[in-house]
């Protein structure tokens, strides 16, 4: 083989190795979004089953309070708040307690992230509205209704995102492994690239789960169903865990039994020596005001005088 040989032999592997390239970054680039598109169709069955659609007429829009005993004059619009905790990519885990209204606001939740726009159409560029709207990850939804916890073991419930992936939205324990393995990639990359400016092409959507009735895993029981983001690499995932404020206060006599405590993660660093604790944000939703209690009631009342009209006209 002369040296012209050679050289056209060297280019040929070139090629072949970078169209190897691209064809292992379209696979990649498919798999998310077909992933993408099932968690997205799975989360929407679970928000028809639990008919979040018909309980979400006349909703009031929730509140906050830092805390369960802060005047209501205090209060702030708790969406903002959410947006704040997922914007913060030190934050990991959001506590919301309350007394009343607390699955409603979590259907609500459900169906915001579920409603919200796409960052790419399939032809042409985003509309204007969304060229103006600051760029970052677009979160996919993942409903956990606690209550199913019940009657398993703590294990099941330090791995509910797991169980609930196999069991509720059909996926198999290759699938699980794959996305978990995929925000574990993105972290790597993130810290190999030093977190430099990510473009459009390298914006990748977030997991947020969502979940829902902590209090009804059963009394005086306390386990952290935030740490095993850790799995899934917390790059990419945050949990919101939502609750009654009555299920910590029954045990406040045991001061290791607090939101802050109990939902900590736990973090360690590559030579395992450092342990770093992320603890969580908590908020509680606020009781309504007169008005929105007026305004609660006049849907409803107007509801059942619509529901008697109807059967008075089929009788």
């Amino acid at each position: 083989m002369n040296a012209k040989e050679q050289k056209e032999g060297e280019e040929e592997d070139f090629k072949q190795e970078i169209q190897n390239l691209k064809n292992e970054f379209m696979e990649s680039i498919e798999e998310r979004v077909l992933f993408d598109h099932v968690l997205v169709e799975q989360t929407t069955k679970q928000f028809q089953t639990q008919d979040f659609g018909n309980r979400l007429k006349g909703y009031v829009e929730a509140n906050g309070l830092n805390s369960r005993n802060a005047p209501i004059t205090t209060r702030f619009k708790l969406w903002p708040r959410v947006q704040e905790f997922l914007a913060d990519e030190k934050k990991k885990c959001l506590v919301v307690l309350g007394d009343s209204g607390k699955s409603m606001f979590a259907g609500w939740m459900l169906n915001l992230f579920l409603s919200q726009p796409q960052k790419h159409e399939e032809k042409g560029e985003p509309d204007q509205k969304n060229k103006n709207q600051k760029k970052g990850l677009k979160w996919i939804p993942i409903y956990i209704r606690l209550q199913e916890f019940a009657q398993r073991s703590d294990q099941d419930l330090e791995n509910s995102i797991e169980v609930t992936l196999l069991n509720n939205y059909g996926f198999e324990e290759k699938d699980v492994n794959m996305i978990k393995s995929r925000g574990k990639k993105k972290e790597e990359k993130n810290e190999q690239t030093n977190k430099k400016k990510k473009t459009n092409d390298e914006e990748e959507k977030g997991l947020i789960v969502l979940m829902d009735g902590y209090d009804e895993i059963g009394s005086q029981r306390f386990v952290n169903v935030c740490q095993q983001m850790r799995e899934y690499g917390e790059q990419r995932m945050k949990v919101i865990v939502i609750g009654r404020a009555e299920h910590f206060e029954l045990s406040s006599n045991e001061r290791t039994k607090t939101p802050e405590n109990v939902f900590e993660i736990q973090e360690q660093d590559k030579e395992e020596i450092n342990h770093n604790k992320t603890k969580p944000e908590v908020v509680f939703i606020s009781p309504f005001n007169e008005e929105e209690i007026q305004r609660y009631c006049e849907y409803f009342d107007s509801k059942k005088t619509q529901q008697q009209q109807q059967q008075q006209q089929q009788q």
